[in-house]
């Protein structure tokens, strides 16, 4: 107001001078032409040009105070605009109707658009309806008043509503009128936000408070307990009265359960179900880990709410329990209080796990004690120095001090032979420095003046850091077990049965021979004696005979040993070594070899059963094995299977080439059992003929195998599966694919329906107790009528086991499988014995028919054999006919049956399949 009077009366001034300073000048300036020029006309001209000059004068200097002034002017306006532009804070200027005149850029940000598009517009222009009337509403109050207002303003936009501290204010003209308004606009968005920020944190620090004050009224002085029930019920009494509750209790594992084991307020008279509530919110708490807040409603006559809040009892997700607290009205738990609460409960949380922990140690020391004092071996606890701590019952039984008597006092004092005192003083000694555990077995003293036999186990008792704190020692009473051990040693060393050296001392003895062998050693010998089929007598007579003649067969081969022999019981039942320790020389070794042979020339009396044994004797000399004494043994054992090549007793002596053989047989084997797997095997028929027509009446299976690319013979491999044992699984496959194969071939060809196939039977099968069994099995299998089978068991495998094999064949008979005993001819058999066996074929060997064009004699017994078959009612074949006299003169001797390669050799089934369409087909002499 002052600075436009002060602008008013300026240019007020400026007139009145310029108005008296132009009249002063015309005034003077006429004065001076008319005292200085005399014609009117030059007056007159010089008037005019006075004049001129006056107005040109006075138009510079008004122009020069008219530019200073607009400089002026637009200095201050740039000067205006600069502060109106450069402030943050909003400005805009409004006319009385609301719209805008002015705006600064931030006004024109806040608005979204530009300064120049937001003149002329009002409110409505920007904002939602309500919003802009808000504001036209205040803009209409400053007008109209014609007083500043200073408010706060929240302006939507951009996503979000800003908040502004504003300040309206009357616009006037010159003259004072109103024309609108101005207006200054802060933004205080974040001074806000800050505000509100500042006080959830003081909100906050003030819940902080409360809660540590409430927690230390709760945990102080209660923490330093460690009795568990004092410390429940403390804490669970503080707690209720904290947070003004009813009633709390605390819940506890306790034998996988959870049990009340504080409580504490006043209880509902509905106290029953009240404990019933409590106990499944308890274990929905302990399910969840979480707290529970339960609202429930009293189901008396007038409904009562009340509200259960369940807080988990953990620690680093160990839980320990469930503290519950409860009010009877409709109370709602603020966050606070819950907060509080899961904070109390942490803390009480780590109270009942110490205290719980306390309590359990304390259960343990009184376990381990009680452990010490029960242990059934002697445990006694020294010091650093060596002396008596405690002493446990077994203890005092060892060696007859009370744990009283012995507290305080030294072993060596006690118990502690002197001649053992300075080694008992170094055990302790280095036990203390913790560098050692002690073992062993040592003489010490009773309190009644007994040396017993003691077992010690020592070991110091050490810290973390390795320092030895105590010494425990572990004792057991072994005098009687240390006698049993000698009289078990002696069991291990000689057999019960035959009191003979086992195998044991025999390698020890043997090793000593071994070892003191010098640069000319003494020659000794092993001979090694293994029963011929020993097992038929266990099957036939029984162990307790079986076991009489080992004992009976021991004695007779002691009487046969020269002075400083030794005879051992080896194996598992049926075999014998003699060391002969001094040998004078190879024939002297192989001479009393021979005399021992006679030990089985005589039969054994067992009870009333006279019984002939064989065996065989594989000879090893120190001279030809040179090497330990276990291959010392394995070399006379491998010259045991040297031995088996005759019936009777007979010996071999140990030669570098049986080991050569034996690797080769276990090679053998291993190829055998893995091509077996493979399916290498396979079965070939040879055709048995009627001698009369040579047409087809029978087959014999025969086995055969493909290693590779070659074919390996049977004489190879199949004594090879007798003596291993593979000839069971392997003979059971041959029963089972030839009765298969007869199977199929029967249904094909229905001609054959008369044949037979025969199959051969090994000894080492006819001994297995479940034979039977098994050819039922395939039998019923396979669907053969036993009549078409025919089983062939060698002569030697009868008579060698003729009291166990009567039996089997009964069986196998019963079952009307035909039998035919083969090889016949090579055994010791006479043809009278033939009848006490149900036999049904007889099959001539084949060195007989070799024989037949050159000896005589041959040609008698066949006839012989021959008329003795028919007069028994046995069926003959022949086998082995490889020329066409051979065949004349058996058809000549009433052969019927023949086999051989003069008809065909063994062949696969598809070459023999012609043969099957009809069996009218004669076979060519000559073979095929």
């Amino acid at each position: 107001m002052n600075l436009n009077r002060l602008r008013r009366n300026l240019a007020r001034q400026v007139t009145i001078a310029y108005a008296l300073l132009s009249g002063v000048w015309i005034l003077v300036s006429d004065r001076l032409l008319e005292s200085a020029i005399e014609y009117p006309e030059q007056f007159a001209y010089l008037s005019i040009l006075k004049g001129w000059l006056f107005v040109f004068v006075t138009s510079g200097i008004l122009y020069g105070l008219l530019r200073q002034s607009e400089r002026s002017l637009q200095e201050s306006h740039n000067l205006l605009k600069e502060i109106i532009e450069g402030t943050t804070d909003a400005i805009f200027v409004k006319d009385s109707r609301g719209r805008y005149v002015l705006v600064n850029s931030s006004a024109a940000q806040i608005l979204g658009r530009s300064a120049r598009a937001i003149v002329g517009q009002n409110d409505f222009d920007f904002f939602a309806p309500e919003v802009a009337a808000q504001f036209q509403e205040t803009d209409r109050s400053v007008v109209e008043s014609g007083i500043s207002y200073t408010l706060e303003e929240r302006v939507p936009g951009g996503g979000e509503t800003r908040i502004f501290w504003s300040n309206k204010y009357p616009w006037r003209d010159l003259r004072g009128r109103i024309r609108g308004h101005i207006g200054i606009a802060r933004d205080i968005t974040e001074k806000k936000r800050y505000e509100q920020e500042r006080e959830v944190l003081l909100r906050e620090l003030r819940q902080k408070n409360q809660e540590l004050d409430a927690l230390n009224k709760v945990t102080e002085n209660a923490i330093c307990t460690l009795d568990l029930d004092r410390l429940l019920n403390v804490l669970l009494d503080r707690i209720v009265a904290v947070i003004d509750a009813d009633a709390g209790s605390i819940f506890l594992h306790q034998d996988n359960r959870l049990k009340v084991a504080a409580q504490t307020g006043t209880l509902r008279t509905d106290a029953a179900y009240q404990m019933a509530i409590a106990n499944q919110v308890a274990i929905a708490t302990t399910a969840t880990t979480q707290l529970l807040n339960f609202k429930g409603v009293d189901g008396n006559s007038s409904p009562l709410e009340y509200r259960v809040l369940g807080i988990p009892l953990k620690r680093s997700n160990q839980l320990a329990g469930v503290l519950q607290v409860e009010w009877h009205d409709a109370h709602t738990c603020t966050e606070s209080e819950m907060h509080l609460l899961e904070i109390t409960a942490e803390r009480c949380a780590v109270s009942i796990l110490n205290a719980q922990l306390f309590e359990r140690t304390e259960q343990l020391k009184s376990l381990l004690q009680l452990q010490f004092e029960r242990m059934p071996i002697g445990c006694i606890i020294h010091n650093r120095d060596g002396y008596f701590t405690n002493f446990n019952p077994a203890a005092e039984k060892i060696f007859g001090y009370s744990k009283a008597e012995v507290l305080g006092s030294h072993p060596c004092d006690l118990i502690v032979p002197e001649s053992l005192r300075s080694d008992v003083e170094e055990i302790l000694r280095r036990l203390a420095a913790g560098d050692m555990n002690a073992h062993s077995v040592n003489q010490n003293l009773t309190k009644d003046g007994r040396t017993i036999t003691c077992e010690w186990h020592n070991t110091p008792l050490t810290k973390p850091d390795g320092e030895a704190i105590a010494l425990m020692s572990m004792v057991q009473d072994v005098t009687e077990r240390m006698e049993a051990e000698e009289q078990l040693r002696k069991y291990a060393y000689y057999d019960a049965l035959t009191q003979l050296p086992l195998r044991q001392l025999l390698l020890e003895r043997l090793e000593k021979l071994v070892q003191n062998a010098g640069e000319d050693p003494p020659l000794f010998a092993i001979a090694h004696v293994d029963l011929v089929r020993f097992k038929s007598i266990k099957y036939t007579l029984g162990y307790e005979l079986a076991e009489k003649l080992l004992v009976a067969i021991a004695d007779r081969l002691k009487s046969c040993l020269p002075p400083s022999a030794m005879l051992a019981r080896v194996g598992v039942a049926d075999e014998f070594v003699i060391l002969l320790e001094r040998v004078e020389n190879r024939d002297a070794a192989i001479q009393f070899v021979r005399q021992l042979g006679t030990v089985f020339a005589e039969p054994f009396d067992l009870d009333g059963h006279k019984v002939f044994r064989r065996a065989r004797i594989g000879l090893a000399l120190s001279s030809d094995c040179p090497g330990s004494s276990e291959e010392l043994l394995q070399a006379a054992d491998l010259a045991i299977h040297q031995s088996g090549k005759s019936d009777d007793t007979s010996y071999a002596i140990f030669s570098p080439e049986y080991k050569v053989h034996a690797d080769r047989q276990l090679q053998l084997d291993t190829a055998m059992r893995r091509d077996f797997k493979a399916g290498a095997f396979e079965l070939y028929y040879q055709p048995i003929v009627c001698a009369e027509t040579l047409k087809l009446v029978g087959l014999e299976a025969l086995i055969r195998w493909r290693n590779g690319a070659e074919m390996v013979s049977p004489a190879e491999f199949i004594p090879l599966a007798e003596e291993t044992g593979f000839i069971i699984p392997l003979g059971l496959w041959v029963f089972r694919q030839a009765c298969g194969q007869f199977r199929r071939w029967r249904s094909q060809y229905p001609a054959i329906a008369p044949l037979f196939v025969s199959v051969n039977l090994s000894v080492v099968q006819l001994t297995q107790p479940n034979l039977i069994s098994q050819i039922d099995a395939i039998l019923q299998e396979t669907g053969i009528p036993p009549e078409k089978i025919k089983l062939e068991i060698t002569e030697t495998a009868v008579m060698n086991n003729a009291e166990y094999v009567s039996g089997i064949l009964e069986d196998l008979k019963s079952r009307h499988l035909r039998l035919c005993i083969d090889d016949f001819g090579t055994g010791y058999s006479s043809l009278s014995y033939l009848h006490n066996f149900p036999f049904d074929t007889l099959k001539v060997d084949r060195s007989f028919v070799n024989r037949l064009d050159s000896d005589r004699k041959s040609v008698e017994i066949a006839r012989t054999i021959a008329l003795m078959a028919r007069s028994l009612d046995i069926e003959l074949v022949a086998e082995g006919i490889e020329t066409p006299e051979q065949l004349r003169q058996l058809q000549a001797l009433n052969y019927k049956r023949v086999q051989g390669y003069l008809f065909s050799r063994p062949v696969p089934p598809s070459v023999l399949e012609p043969y099957l369409e009809t069996c009218d087909r004669a076979f060519s002499v000559g073979g095929s």
